[in-house]
């Protein structure tokens, strides 16, 4: 499968669309990490995903974490590009409110490729490098990897490839306004789950045809190097 790398995120995913393919998204890849073995490339280099987190506040002013698998607003990387040129906060980038209220109906309608936390239960929950067990029960695991059974297969076959730790990394960014960051699955027994890096970075897609998936086909929730920069 190709691979796309840039030193930012919107050239990164322009080169795998305009080659013809489209980048997986975290399910997929978490996926076929769970059917790969040990030694295979996947499970050892880091990826970006269009996968993002959004956190805002509904309408309603209910305080809320997005957890996003299916295309968005940040799928253009025109719309990256304009997002960094605009004032990130904290790294993370504005989105568009209508954007924001769909995401939130599909999340409400379905729940399978858009997930939906209220903001105290992720923000008193534990991050960093945590037991397998803790990674289990934390509420951003699920949310991440694209449902609680698929969750319960990867960190099983972590454990197995790696060690009993995995990382998970989570950044409270309620603000004013919704904001939004892409999400990366990481390499290694110290790392694992990113939502904290900012939009503006280095960037490494797994990409696939995009012919291998029909239009508004979601990620199954039931279904089984370069270094890495930091930014935490």
């Amino acid at each position: 499968m190709p691979e796309f790398y840039a030193n930012n995120i919107a050239t990164a995913l322009e080169e795998c669309q305009k080659s013809g393919n489209r980048a997986l998204f975290v399910p997929e890849i978490v996926d076929r990490r769970i059917k790969a073995k040990p030694n295979e490339p996947i499970w050892h280099t880091w990826y970006c995903t269009p996968s993002i987190t959004v956190t805002g506040k509904t309408s309603q002013g209910s305080a809320v974490v997005l957890y996003v698998h299916i295309p968005n607003y940040s799928a253009d990387p025109k719309n990256i590009t304009e997002t960094i040129g605009k004032k990130l906060v904290n790294g993370a980038g504005k989105m568009p409110r209508p954007e924001f209220e769909r995401l939130i109906a599909l999340a409400e309608e379905e729940g399978d490729s858009v997930f939906i936390i209220p903001h105290e239960r992720l923000k008193g929950s534990k991050t960093g490098l945590i037991s397998i067990d803790d990674a289990l029960n934390n509420p951003q695991t699920a949310a991440f990897l694209g449902g609680e059974k698929r969750a319960k297969e990867y960190l099983k076959r972590h454990q197995e490839v790696y060690k009993s730790t995995i990382g998970t990394w989570y950044h409270d960014d309620l603000c004013n306004e919704p904001v939004w960051r892409f999400l990366q699955v990481d390499c290694s027994s110290d790392d694992g789950f990113y939502s904290v890096n900012s939009i503006d970075r280095a960037a490494r897609f797994l990409c696939e045809a995009a012919k291998a998936m029909k239009q508004e086909k979601k990620p199954d929730s039931s279904s089984s190097s370069d270094s890495q920069p930091e930014d935490q």
